[in-house]
Protein backbone atom coordinates (compact mmCIF):
# COMPACT_ATOMS: atom_id res chain seq x y z
CA UNK A 1 0.00 0.00 0.00
CA UNK A 2 1.61 3.40 -1.31
CA UNK A 3 1.93 6.18 2.18
CA UNK A 4 -1.08 8.00 0.93
CA UNK A 5 -3.61 5.11 0.73
CA UNK A 6 -2.25 3.77 4.36
CA UNK A 7 -2.10 7.62 6.30
CA UNK A 8 -5.89 7.01 4.53
CA UNK A 9 -6.87 3.63 6.11
CA UNK A 10 -5.62 5.34 9.37
CA UNK A 11 -8.46 7.70 10.14
CA UNK A 12 -11.32 6.49 9.32
CA UNK A 13 -13.20 7.46 12.51
CA UNK A 14 -16.50 9.73 13.17
CA UNK A 15 -18.38 11.95 14.67
CA UNK A 16 -19.52 11.99 18.23
CA UNK A 17 -23.60 10.89 18.10
CA UNK A 18 -26.82 13.05 18.18
CA UNK A 19 -28.50 13.35 21.27
CA UNK A 20 -30.59 10.13 22.47
CA UNK A 21 -33.81 10.28 21.87
CA UNK A 22 -37.14 8.72 21.88
CA UNK A 23 -37.02 5.72 19.40
CA UNK A 24 -39.38 5.61 16.91
CA UNK A 25 -42.16 3.76 16.14
CA UNK A 26 -41.45 -0.19 15.77
CA UNK A 27 -43.68 -0.93 12.20
CA UNK A 28 -42.06 -3.75 9.90
CA UNK A 29 -41.38 -2.34 6.04
CA UNK A 30 -44.29 -2.65 4.06
CA UNK A 31 -46.54 -0.83 1.90
CA UNK A 32 -49.08 -0.69 4.62
CA UNK A 33 -46.54 0.95 7.01
CA UNK A 34 -47.00 4.95 7.91
CA UNK A 35 -45.75 7.03 4.80
CA UNK A 36 -43.25 9.50 5.67
CA UNK A 37 -42.82 8.86 9.47
CA UNK A 38 -39.09 7.71 10.52
CA UNK A 39 -40.40 3.94 11.97
CA UNK A 40 -37.62 1.58 13.49
CA UNK A 41 -37.48 -2.13 12.53
CA UNK A 42 -34.59 -4.95 12.88
CA UNK A 43 -32.89 -6.67 10.43
CA UNK A 44 -32.02 -10.84 10.46
CA UNK A 45 -29.10 -10.37 12.31
CA UNK A 46 -31.12 -8.37 15.22
CA UNK A 47 -29.41 -5.32 14.03
CA UNK A 48 -31.64 -2.27 14.20
CA UNK A 49 -32.30 -0.05 11.73
CA UNK A 50 -34.50 3.26 11.09
CA UNK A 51 -36.26 3.85 7.79
CA UNK A 52 -38.59 6.16 6.34
CA UNK A 53 -40.83 5.66 3.06
CA UNK A 54 -41.82 8.58 0.76
CA UNK A 55 -45.04 10.26 1.38
CA UNK A 56 -46.45 8.44 -2.15
CA UNK A 57 -45.69 4.87 -2.55
CA UNK A 58 -46.89 4.05 -6.39
CA UNK A 59 -45.17 0.54 -7.18
CA UNK A 60 -46.40 1.65 -11.28
CA UNK A 61 -42.81 4.00 -10.56
CA UNK A 62 -41.04 2.71 -7.38
CA UNK A 63 -39.14 5.05 -5.51
CA UNK A 64 -35.47 4.13 -5.08
CA UNK A 65 -33.76 2.46 -1.91
CA UNK A 66 -31.02 4.60 -0.33
CA UNK A 67 -28.68 3.03 2.42
CA UNK A 68 -27.33 5.53 4.81
CA UNK A 69 -23.96 3.57 6.72
CA UNK A 70 -22.29 5.46 9.61
CA UNK A 71 -19.00 5.82 10.50
CA UNK A 72 -16.77 4.68 12.93
CA UNK A 73 -18.16 4.91 16.77
CA UNK A 74 -21.63 5.90 15.63
CA UNK A 75 -25.05 4.31 15.45
CA UNK A 76 -27.60 3.86 13.64
CA UNK A 77 -29.52 6.81 14.04
CA UNK A 78 -26.56 9.01 12.91
CA UNK A 79 -27.79 9.65 9.63
CA UNK A 80 -31.72 10.91 10.50
CA UNK A 81 -29.63 13.02 13.71
CA UNK A 82 -27.35 14.64 10.86
CA UNK A 83 -29.47 14.67 7.40
CA UNK A 84 -33.28 16.41 7.23
CA UNK A 85 -34.71 12.96 6.10
CA UNK A 86 -37.81 13.03 8.43
CA UNK A 87 -38.89 16.38 7.48
CA UNK A 88 -38.72 14.82 3.93
CA UNK A 89 -36.50 17.43 2.33
CA UNK A 90 -33.39 14.81 1.64
CA UNK A 91 -34.62 12.06 -0.73
CA UNK A 92 -38.01 13.04 0.42
CA UNK A 93 -39.21 10.34 -2.71
CA UNK A 94 -37.02 7.41 -1.94
CA UNK A 95 -37.27 5.16 0.84
CA UNK A 96 -34.02 5.83 3.39
CA UNK A 97 -32.75 3.32 5.32
CA UNK A 98 -30.14 3.73 7.98
CA UNK A 99 -28.98 0.42 9.72
CA UNK A 100 -26.25 0.01 12.22
CA UNK A 101 -22.96 -2.14 11.62
CA UNK A 102 -21.82 -5.83 12.47
CA UNK A 103 -18.70 -5.38 13.83
CA UNK A 104 -18.59 -3.86 17.63
CA UNK A 105 -16.61 -0.49 17.76
CA UNK A 106 -16.06 1.84 20.42
CA UNK A 107 -18.44 0.95 23.61
CA UNK A 108 -21.72 0.03 22.37
CA UNK A 109 -21.44 0.96 19.17
CA UNK A 110 -20.37 -1.16 15.85
CA UNK A 111 -19.10 -0.73 12.43
CA UNK A 112 -19.25 -1.50 8.97
CA UNK A 113 -15.90 -3.30 8.09
CA UNK A 114 -14.69 -4.66 4.72
CA UNK A 115 -15.07 -8.65 5.24
CA UNK A 116 -18.82 -11.38 5.51
CA UNK A 117 -20.26 -10.40 8.45
CA UNK A 118 -21.06 -6.76 7.59
CA UNK A 119 -21.17 -7.29 3.67
CA UNK A 120 -23.85 -10.65 4.29
CA UNK A 121 -26.07 -8.14 6.61
CA UNK A 122 -26.48 -5.11 4.09
CA UNK A 123 -26.90 -7.76 1.51
CA UNK A 124 -29.60 -9.56 3.35
CA UNK A 125 -31.28 -6.50 4.25
CA UNK A 126 -30.96 -5.27 0.53
CA UNK A 127 -32.54 -8.06 -0.87
CA UNK A 128 -35.66 -7.86 2.28
CA UNK A 129 -36.35 -4.66 1.45
CA UNK A 130 -37.09 -5.18 -2.04
CA UNK A 131 -39.37 -8.38 -1.29
CA UNK A 132 -41.22 -6.04 1.31
CA UNK A 133 -41.89 -2.57 -1.09
CA UNK A 134 -41.41 -1.68 -4.63
CA UNK A 135 -38.19 -0.73 -5.21
CA UNK A 136 -36.16 0.08 -8.55
CA UNK A 137 -32.73 1.50 -8.23
CA UNK A 138 -30.60 0.87 -4.91
CA UNK A 139 -27.75 3.94 -3.56
CA UNK A 140 -25.38 3.53 -0.92
CA UNK A 141 -24.25 6.89 0.65
CA UNK A 142 -21.03 5.85 3.32
CA UNK A 143 -20.14 8.33 5.26
CA UNK A 144 -15.83 7.98 6.45
CA UNK A 145 -15.55 4.19 7.69
CA UNK A 146 -19.53 3.84 5.88
CA UNK A 147 -17.44 5.37 2.90
CA UNK A 148 -14.77 2.87 3.00
CA UNK A 149 -17.15 -0.14 3.28
CA UNK A 150 -19.30 1.58 0.29
CA UNK A 151 -16.53 0.88 -1.50
CA UNK A 152 -15.78 -2.43 -1.08
CA UNK A 153 -19.69 -3.49 -1.11
CA UNK A 154 -20.10 -2.49 -4.55
CA UNK A 155 -17.27 -4.62 -5.71
CA UNK A 156 -18.55 -7.47 -3.58
CA UNK A 157 -22.46 -6.66 -5.25
CA UNK A 158 -22.57 -5.04 -8.29
CA UNK A 159 -26.11 -7.17 -8.76
CA UNK A 160 -27.01 -5.45 -5.61
CA UNK A 161 -26.37 -1.59 -5.78
CA UNK A 162 -26.58 0.91 -8.98
CA UNK A 163 -24.43 3.61 -7.26
CA UNK A 164 -22.70 4.96 -3.90
CA UNK A 165 -22.02 8.60 -2.55
CA UNK A 166 -18.49 7.82 -0.62
CA UNK A 167 -18.32 11.00 1.62
CA UNK A 168 -14.57 10.97 3.34
CA UNK A 169 -13.51 7.94 2.56
CA UNK A 170 -11.28 6.01 0.56
CA UNK A 171 -11.31 2.65 -1.75
CA UNK A 172 -8.42 0.25 0.08
CA UNK A 173 -5.99 -2.52 -1.70
CA UNK A 174 -9.26 -5.16 -1.46
CA UNK A 175 -11.86 -3.83 -3.03
CA UNK A 176 -12.69 -5.97 -6.27
CA UNK A 177 -13.76 -4.24 -9.94
CA UNK A 178 -15.72 -6.55 -11.65
CA UNK A 179 -16.85 -5.95 -14.98
CA UNK A 180 -20.51 -5.50 -14.10
CA UNK A 181 -19.01 -2.56 -11.57
CA UNK A 182 -17.34 -1.25 -14.14
CA UNK A 183 -19.87 -0.54 -16.50
CA UNK A 184 -23.07 -0.34 -14.40
CA UNK A 185 -21.79 1.12 -10.84
CA UNK A 186 -22.17 5.44 -10.62
CA UNK A 187 -19.49 6.17 -8.20
CA UNK A 188 -19.40 9.62 -6.49
CA UNK A 189 -16.89 10.62 -4.15
CA UNK A 190 -17.00 13.25 -1.81
CA UNK A 191 -14.59 14.94 0.35
CA UNK A 192 -14.28 18.05 2.28
CA UNK A 193 -10.82 19.73 1.44
CA UNK A 194 -10.10 20.75 5.30
CA UNK A 195 -11.03 17.61 6.43
CA UNK A 196 -8.74 16.60 9.51
CA UNK A 197 -9.94 13.29 9.82
CA UNK A 198 -9.47 11.36 6.76
CA UNK A 199 -6.76 13.65 4.43
CA UNK A 200 -8.49 14.84 1.03
CA UNK A 201 -5.33 13.14 -0.70
CA UNK A 202 -7.98 9.74 -0.15
CA UNK A 203 -10.30 11.24 -2.53
CA UNK A 204 -8.06 12.45 -5.20
CA UNK A 205 -6.65 9.06 -5.22
CA UNK A 206 -9.78 7.23 -5.69
CA UNK A 207 -10.96 8.93 -8.58
CA UNK A 208 -7.25 8.39 -10.09
CA UNK A 209 -8.11 4.86 -9.39
CA UNK A 210 -11.49 4.34 -10.63
CA UNK A 211 -10.32 5.86 -13.46
CA UNK A 212 -7.84 3.98 -14.15
CA UNK A 213 -9.79 1.17 -13.74
CA UNK A 214 -12.34 1.88 -16.54
CA UNK A 215 -15.19 2.99 -14.29
CA UNK A 216 -17.75 4.53 -16.85
CA UNK A 217 -19.69 6.84 -14.36
CA UNK A 218 -17.36 8.53 -11.79
CA UNK A 219 -17.62 12.15 -10.28
CA UNK A 220 -15.21 13.52 -7.53
CA UNK A 221 -16.57 16.86 -5.77
CA UNK A 222 -14.09 18.31 -3.10
CA UNK A 223 -15.91 20.65 -1.03
CA UNK A 224 -13.93 24.23 -0.15
CA UNK A 225 -14.90 26.57 2.51
CA UNK A 226 -14.67 24.50 5.55
CA UNK A 227 -12.73 24.13 8.92
CA UNK A 228 -10.50 21.38 10.07
CA UNK A 229 -13.19 20.75 12.71
CA UNK A 230 -16.22 20.80 10.23
CA UNK A 231 -14.53 19.45 7.14
CA UNK A 232 -15.16 16.15 8.39
CA UNK A 233 -19.07 16.51 9.22
CA UNK A 234 -21.95 15.52 7.59
CA UNK A 235 -23.00 17.96 3.78
CA UNK A 236 -26.46 17.38 3.22
CA UNK A 237 -26.23 19.67 0.32
CA UNK A 238 -23.56 18.10 -1.14
CA UNK A 239 -24.84 14.50 -0.73
CA UNK A 240 -28.01 15.03 -2.04
CA UNK A 241 -26.39 16.42 -5.11
CA UNK A 242 -24.26 13.44 -5.70
CA UNK A 243 -27.66 11.18 -5.19
CA UNK A 244 -29.39 13.23 -7.76
CA UNK A 245 -26.11 12.82 -9.99
CA UNK A 246 -26.61 9.00 -9.59
CA UNK A 247 -30.10 8.99 -11.06
CA UNK A 248 -28.66 10.96 -13.71
CA UNK A 249 -26.54 8.59 -14.94
CA UNK A 250 -28.48 5.08 -13.90
CA UNK A 251 -31.48 4.59 -16.18
CA UNK A 252 -32.64 0.92 -16.30
CA UNK A 253 -31.01 -0.96 -18.79
CA UNK A 254 -31.55 -4.31 -19.70
CA UNK A 255 -27.87 -5.68 -20.59
CA UNK A 256 -26.50 -4.34 -17.56
CA UNK A 257 -29.84 -6.23 -16.06
CA UNK A 258 -29.03 -9.57 -17.50
CA UNK A 259 -25.64 -8.84 -16.56
CA UNK A 260 -26.74 -8.93 -12.76
CA UNK A 261 -28.30 -12.08 -13.25
CA UNK A 262 -25.29 -13.93 -13.67
CA UNK A 263 -23.28 -11.89 -11.49
CA UNK A 264 -26.00 -13.09 -8.61
CA UNK A 265 -25.62 -16.67 -9.94
CA UNK A 266 -21.75 -16.82 -10.63
CA UNK A 267 -21.69 -17.08 -6.88
CA UNK A 268 -20.62 -19.36 -4.48
CA UNK A 269 -23.59 -19.49 -2.84
CA UNK A 270 -25.90 -17.97 -5.63
CA UNK A 271 -28.50 -15.05 -5.16
CA UNK A 272 -31.46 -16.25 -6.90
CA UNK A 273 -33.50 -13.71 -5.27
CA UNK A 274 -31.52 -10.90 -6.77
CA UNK A 275 -31.84 -12.92 -10.02
CA UNK A 276 -34.91 -12.98 -9.86
CA UNK A 277 -35.37 -9.14 -9.18
CA UNK A 278 -32.91 -8.31 -11.73
CA UNK A 279 -34.68 -10.43 -14.30
CA UNK A 280 -38.05 -8.43 -14.03
CA UNK A 281 -36.02 -5.44 -14.07
CA UNK A 282 -34.63 -6.52 -17.65
CA UNK A 283 -37.55 -8.11 -18.88
CA UNK A 284 -39.48 -4.24 -17.98
CA UNK A 285 -36.76 -2.65 -20.28
CA UNK A 286 -35.76 -5.16 -22.96
CA UNK A 287 -38.94 -3.49 -24.87
CA UNK A 288 -37.01 0.01 -24.80
CA UNK A 289 -33.08 -1.03 -25.15
CA UNK A 290 -31.35 -0.06 -28.27
CA UNK A 291 -27.75 -1.47 -27.87
CA UNK A 292 -26.64 -3.18 -31.14
CA UNK A 293 -26.62 -6.65 -28.67
CA UNK A 294 -30.11 -6.38 -28.61
CA UNK A 295 -31.11 -10.02 -30.16
CA UNK A 296 -28.37 -11.45 -28.16
CA UNK A 297 -29.58 -10.15 -24.53
CA UNK A 298 -32.93 -10.63 -25.51
CA UNK A 299 -32.47 -14.63 -26.41
CA UNK A 300 -29.92 -14.26 -22.90
CA UNK A 301 -32.83 -13.36 -20.81
CA UNK A 302 -34.83 -15.84 -22.53
CA UNK A 303 -33.01 -18.48 -21.42
CA UNK A 304 -32.26 -17.31 -17.56
CA UNK A 305 -36.03 -16.68 -17.00
CA UNK A 306 -36.93 -20.05 -18.29
CA UNK A 307 -33.68 -21.94 -15.96
CA UNK A 308 -35.47 -19.86 -13.00
CA UNK A 309 -38.49 -21.14 -13.51
CA UNK A 310 -37.10 -24.73 -13.49
CA UNK A 311 -35.01 -23.73 -10.90
CA UNK A 312 -38.41 -22.78 -8.91
CA UNK A 313 -39.83 -26.44 -9.90
CA UNK A 314 -37.14 -27.96 -8.84
CA UNK A 315 -37.05 -26.03 -5.17
CA UNK A 316 -40.96 -26.74 -4.81
CA UNK A 317 -40.66 -30.34 -5.86
CA UNK A 318 -37.96 -30.44 -3.58
CA UNK A 319 -40.63 -29.73 -0.61
CA UNK A 320 -43.45 -31.36 -1.56
CA UNK A 321 -41.05 -34.65 -1.76
CA UNK A 322 -40.13 -33.97 1.76
CA UNK A 323 -44.11 -33.99 2.51
CA UNK A 324 -45.34 -37.39 0.88
CA UNK A 325 -46.70 -39.71 3.49
CA UNK A 326 -47.89 -36.32 5.54
CA UNK A 327 -51.18 -36.46 7.01
CA UNK A 328 -53.23 -33.57 7.61
CA UNK A 329 -51.20 -30.11 7.52
CA UNK A 330 -47.72 -31.53 8.33
CA UNK A 331 -45.88 -29.74 11.77
CA UNK A 332 -42.89 -27.90 11.90
CA UNK A 333 -39.58 -29.58 10.24
CA UNK A 334 -36.91 -28.76 8.01
CA UNK A 335 -39.42 -28.74 4.86
CA UNK A 336 -40.65 -25.30 6.05
CA UNK A 337 -37.62 -23.89 6.26
CA UNK A 338 -36.94 -25.15 3.06
CA UNK A 339 -39.97 -23.46 1.70
CA UNK A 340 -39.42 -19.88 3.55
CA UNK A 341 -36.12 -19.36 2.09
CA UNK A 342 -37.05 -20.54 -1.71
CA UNK A 343 -40.33 -18.76 -1.60
CA UNK A 344 -38.13 -15.46 -0.65
CA UNK A 345 -36.07 -16.38 -3.26
CA UNK A 346 -38.13 -17.04 -6.06
CA UNK A 347 -41.88 -15.89 -4.56
CA UNK A 348 -42.64 -13.77 -7.63
CA UNK A 349 -42.50 -16.67 -9.77
CA UNK A 350 -45.58 -18.24 -11.15
CA UNK A 351 -43.73 -21.23 -12.05
CA UNK A 352 -43.55 -21.44 -7.70
CA UNK A 353 -46.39 -20.57 -6.40
CA UNK A 354 -48.24 -22.91 -8.90
CA UNK A 355 -45.73 -25.73 -7.70
CA UNK A 356 -46.44 -24.90 -4.36
CA UNK A 357 -50.51 -23.80 -4.26
CA UNK A 358 -51.41 -26.48 -1.59
CA UNK A 359 -48.64 -25.20 0.82
CA UNK A 360 -49.29 -21.52 0.00
CA UNK A 361 -52.83 -21.51 0.54
CA UNK A 362 -51.55 -22.54 4.26
CA UNK A 363 -48.91 -20.31 4.56
CA UNK A 364 -51.58 -17.33 3.27
CA UNK A 365 -53.49 -18.49 6.54
CA UNK A 366 -50.09 -17.94 8.79
CA UNK A 367 -49.26 -14.65 7.16
CA UNK A 368 -52.97 -13.40 8.87
CA UNK A 369 -51.88 -15.29 11.76
CA UNK A 370 -49.10 -13.78 12.23
CA UNK A 371 -49.53 -9.97 10.92
CA UNK A 372 -52.40 -10.01 13.91
CA UNK A 373 -49.78 -11.07 16.53
CA UNK A 374 -47.21 -8.28 15.24
CA UNK A 375 -49.61 -5.67 15.35
CA UNK A 376 -50.71 -6.67 19.19
CA UNK A 377 -46.76 -6.75 20.13
CA UNK A 378 -46.75 -3.36 18.34
CA UNK A 379 -48.98 -1.85 20.49
CA UNK A 380 -49.02 -3.58 23.81
CA UNK A 381 -45.61 -4.63 23.77
CA UNK A 382 -44.96 -7.78 26.61
CA UNK A 383 -48.72 -7.80 27.39
CA UNK A 384 -49.02 -9.57 23.91
CA UNK A 385 -46.00 -11.82 24.60
CA UNK A 386 -48.32 -14.91 25.43
CA UNK A 387 -50.46 -15.17 22.43
CA UNK A 388 -47.38 -13.76 19.97
CA UNK A 389 -45.60 -17.16 20.87
CA UNK A 390 -48.66 -18.82 19.99
CA UNK A 391 -48.79 -17.23 16.41
CA UNK A 392 -44.66 -18.31 16.42
CA UNK A 393 -46.39 -22.32 17.19
CA UNK A 394 -48.65 -21.70 14.84
CA UNK A 395 -47.58 -19.89 11.80
CA UNK A 396 -44.14 -20.75 10.58
CA UNK A 397 -45.00 -20.58 7.20
CA UNK A 398 -45.85 -16.74 7.52
CA UNK A 399 -44.09 -14.52 5.52
CA UNK A 400 -43.22 -12.35 8.31
CA UNK A 401 -42.57 -15.30 10.80
CA UNK A 402 -38.46 -14.62 11.17
CA UNK A 403 -39.33 -11.00 12.09
CA UNK A 404 -41.94 -12.05 14.75
CA UNK A 405 -39.67 -14.47 16.12
CA UNK A 406 -36.94 -11.30 16.53
CA UNK A 407 -39.63 -9.59 17.99
CA UNK A 408 -40.09 -12.30 20.99
CA UNK A 409 -36.29 -12.62 21.22
CA UNK A 410 -36.45 -8.32 21.63
CA UNK A 411 -39.26 -8.41 24.17
CA UNK A 412 -38.06 -11.43 25.87
CA UNK A 413 -35.63 -9.28 27.80
CA UNK A 414 -38.47 -6.57 28.64
CA UNK A 415 -38.93 -6.85 32.77
CA UNK A 416 -42.39 -7.31 32.50
CA UNK A 417 -42.92 -10.20 30.25
CA UNK A 418 -43.71 -13.28 32.06
CA UNK A 419 -40.88 -15.92 33.03
CA UNK A 420 -42.81 -18.77 31.85
CA UNK A 421 -43.55 -16.91 28.83
CA UNK A 422 -39.80 -16.75 28.39
CA UNK A 423 -39.10 -20.00 29.26
CA UNK A 424 -42.08 -20.83 26.38
CA UNK A 425 -39.85 -19.07 23.89
CA UNK A 426 -36.40 -20.50 24.57
CA UNK A 427 -38.02 -24.02 24.21
CA UNK A 428 -39.49 -23.10 21.10
CA UNK A 429 -36.09 -22.06 19.40
CA UNK A 430 -34.44 -24.84 21.25
CA UNK A 431 -36.88 -27.21 19.32
CA UNK A 432 -36.61 -25.08 16.04
CA UNK A 433 -33.10 -24.09 15.56
CA UNK A 434 -31.69 -27.78 14.16
CA UNK A 435 -34.57 -28.49 11.74
CA UNK A 436 -34.66 -24.49 10.43
CA UNK A 437 -30.94 -24.65 9.66
CA UNK A 438 -31.37 -27.86 7.92
CA UNK A 439 -34.39 -26.98 5.59
CA UNK A 440 -32.31 -23.60 5.10
CA UNK A 441 -28.66 -26.01 3.82
CA UNK A 442 -30.97 -28.32 1.96
CA UNK A 443 -32.63 -25.49 -0.09
CA UNK A 444 -28.85 -23.55 -0.88
CA UNK A 445 -27.56 -26.66 -2.00
CA UNK A 446 -29.94 -27.39 -4.33
CA UNK A 447 -29.32 -23.83 -5.40
CA UNK A 448 -25.79 -24.70 -5.66
CA UNK A 449 -26.50 -27.81 -7.80
CA UNK A 450 -28.77 -26.02 -10.19
CA UNK A 451 -26.80 -22.88 -10.86
CA UNK A 452 -23.23 -24.73 -11.27
CA UNK A 453 -25.69 -27.08 -14.19
CA UNK A 454 -26.53 -23.50 -15.72
CA UNK A 455 -22.67 -22.54 -15.26
CA UNK A 456 -21.58 -25.89 -16.76
CA UNK A 457 -23.90 -25.61 -19.91
CA UNK A 458 -23.06 -21.79 -21.20
CA UNK A 459 -19.80 -21.70 -19.63
CA UNK A 460 -19.34 -18.45 -21.91
CA UNK A 461 -21.49 -16.09 -20.17
CA UNK A 462 -19.27 -17.19 -16.72
CA UNK A 463 -16.37 -16.41 -18.01
CA UNK A 464 -13.15 -14.67 -15.72
CA UNK A 465 -14.04 -11.54 -14.64
CA UNK A 466 -10.55 -10.19 -14.33
CA UNK A 467 -10.01 -5.96 -13.61
CA UNK A 468 -8.51 -4.05 -16.75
Amino acid sequence: MNPTLAWCALFASGLAAGADEKPPPRVEPSPQAPLGQVLEWTSAPDKPFWYRLPRRLDPKKPPRLVLMLHGTGLKWGWAFWNYPIAAGSFRGEDVVVAPEGMTPGQGDTFNFIQGKADGDHIAGLIVYLKQQLPISKVYIYGHSQGAFFAYWFAGEHPDLVDGIVAHAGNVLANVQHPALAREKLGVAILHGRADAVVPVDCATATEKIYRERGYKKVKLQIVDGLTEQSGHWPLPKQAGELLAWLDSVSPEDAALSVASILSALGRDEPDLASATDSAGRAAAAIKSYRGKDRAAVTDQLTALRKWLDEAAQAQAEAVVASLSGSKGEPPFGPWAAHYQRASHSLGSLPAWQKAVASVRKRATAHDKTVARALGNLRQAGAKAFGDAIRAAEEGFLAASYEPLILELRRLANDSTTKAEDRKRLDELLAARTTPWAEGVKAAVALDQKLARSLREAHAEWFKADAPP
